[in-house]
């Protein structure tokens, strides 16, 4: 993925200590003068996709983004998650 970023959860309100769940891409156009934010609509998101977290890690390789592990919202010690989920991109 040259020239691209891929951006998984986030803080959404730090008082309040939510997450998302959310999947951004930024990249740049072939003239390379403007960056350009997509959301990533991800199937089998809700109940049966990763939940909303935050402090999690996630990499890449070739078209997959991996995201491992963070914590829940919900409260200020939030609950550690062990998971991993496997991302293809188009």
């Amino acid at each position: 993925m040259p020239d691209q970023m891929v951006v998984t959860g986030g803080v959404l309100d730090v008082a309040e200590n939510d997450s998302a769940d959310d999947v951004w891409k930024v990249g740049l156009l072939e003239d390379r003068s403007v960056y350009v934010w997509e959301q990533i609509v991800v199937a089998g998101d809700g109940d049966d996709g990763a939940l909303p977290r935050i402090n999690h890690v996630s990499w890449s390789h070739g078209q997959s983004v991996y995201v491992f592990g963070g914590r829940r919202p919900g409260n200020r010690d939030g609950i550690v998650l062990g998971d991993l989920w496997e991302l293809r991109l188009p």
